[in-house]
């Protein structure tokens, strides 16, 4: 065979070797094609949830809940200034244009002009509910209780007044719409309220109550003007003076024995007579010296609380410190009592509270040992049965625990409490 038969065999190989290059080439291009598909769906797909959360948050703010509604500093509209359910105070809870239903519409404390400020639908004590301003008909203009009202066109306000231009009534407010003031009243137009004052915004007067509407004060009498009941407190909330009372007018309490606050806490101190029957029914000593002995008996009334003045007064003590208090209670009646120990006046600065423990003991037994210490007024044991004639004998051990671990942040920390026996019937 010569060279010239060979040369087409050589060009065949050669064009198989290049058609499989060529198939090659094409088959990788595919799979780049392919691959760019993929990539490029899969940026459309990260761009639109880009999106979507972009309007979602743009929308809703951010804050949402389960049913999409805009809870807290809500941007409805992207232009950096909250739109609704505005926490103004950074308390955490919205106080300007509140969303009450979850509809994104505002229906209290409505800020219409953008100054911060309500202008309808005005919620005077928190609880949800418009009570100044009120829009009914839906075109964001006050409609019924307006505030800053002049009643008889003398060109000064006498309903619902905000004196100092905050956006919320100060004096004269009328909380139920009749068109009348209900508390803060300002009687001699000097712009401060003189009776049925508020003092904790929760719309209903504290001090210097009127209970029979002639402009005077008649229960919880401000008398120096700190802010406290002086004269003829309201004890139990019935809208009757109970105790400083004052009798015949001469602003003073008339009785230094009975219903009489001493101390200036707002509260009777002992002998209080709840009926007005001139007989103690509340905190009555019933013989009671202060020593550690406290005699129950129906002398009194069937009803009657007995303060125990020896307390305890705890400071700057160290771990491994011990206290004991013994007292008695006597049953000197002819039947059956049953009575309560509480701690009263408790004073508990103790973190952990767990440092500071009791144990109660009586006759001998134990009844509760090392109980962590109240930090608020409670009760050691409830509705305990004494027959008559018998005794009783407590002991109380208070106890700086010692936990073998760091005790320094309870160095120098108080605990305070009196003791204070009920007799319950």
């Amino acid at each position: 065979m010569n060279q010239n038969e060979r040369k087409p065999i050589e060009n065949n190989i050669d064009f198989e070797e290049q058609y499989q290059e060529l198939l090659a080439e094409e088959k990788e291009a595919a799979r780049k094609k392919t691959f760019l598909i993929i990539f490029l769906c899969m940026l459309i797909i990260l761009l639109a949830m880009i999106g979507a959360t972009y309007s979602y948050i743009k929308l809703y703010g951010g804050a949402i809940d389960k049913d999409k509604s805009c809870e807290l500093n809500c941007d409805l509209d992207n232009d950096g200034k909250c739109d609704l359910n505005c926490d103004t105070n950074g308390d955490g809870k919205p106080d300007i244009n509140i969303d009450t239903n979850g509809d994104n519409i505002c229906d209290v404390n409505c800020d219409t002009d953008g100054d911060g400020k309500p202008d309808i639908n005005i919620d005077y004590n928190g609880d949800g509910n418009a009570h100044f301003n009120i829009d009914t008909n839906g075109d964001k203009k006050p409609d019924f209780n307006n505030m800053n009202q002049d009643t008889n066109n003398d060109g000064v306000c006498d309903l619902n007044c905000d004196t100092n231009k905050d956006g919320w009534p100060e004096i004269n407010i009328d909380i139920d719409g009749d068109g009348k003031p209900d508390i803060n009243i300002d009687i001699n137009g000097d712009g401060k309220p003189d009776i049925n004052i508020d003092t904790n915004g929760d719309g209903k007067p504290d001090i210097n109550i009127d209970t029979d509407g002639d402009g005077k004060a008649d229960i919880n009498i401000d008398t120096d003007g700190d802010g406290k009941p002086d004269l003829n407190i309201d004890y139990g909330n019935d809208k009757k003076d109970h105790f400083n009372v004052d009798t015949d007018g001469d602003g003073k309490p008339d009785d230094n024995l009975i219903n009489v606050d001493t101390d200036g806490d707002g509260k009777p101190d002992k002998e209080i007579d709840t009926d007005n029957d001139g007989k103690c029914n509340v905190k009555c000593t019933s013989g009671s010296t202060g020593s550690d002995s406290i005699d129950i008996n129906t002398d009194k009334n069937f009803i009657l609380f007995v303060n125990y003045l020896n307390g305890i007064k705890v400071s700057n003590i160290s771990p491994g410190w011990k206290e004991t208090m013994k007292f008695t209670i006597n049953n000197n009646s002819n039947r059956t009592m049953v009575f309560n120990i509480k701690l009263a006046n408790v004073t508990n600065t103790f973190n952990p509270a767990s440092d500071f423990v009791y144990s109660l003991r009586r006759d001998g037994s134990s009844i509760k040992l090392r109980e962590v210490a109240p930090s608020s007024d409670a009760y050691l044991m409830k509705n305990v049965i004494i027959p008559a004639g018998m005794v009783y004998n407590y002991e109380i051990d208070y106890e700086f625990l010692e936990t073998n671990v760091s005790q320094n942040a309870n160095q120098g920390k108080t605990f305070n409490a009196k003791i204070e026996i009920e007799a319950v019937n």
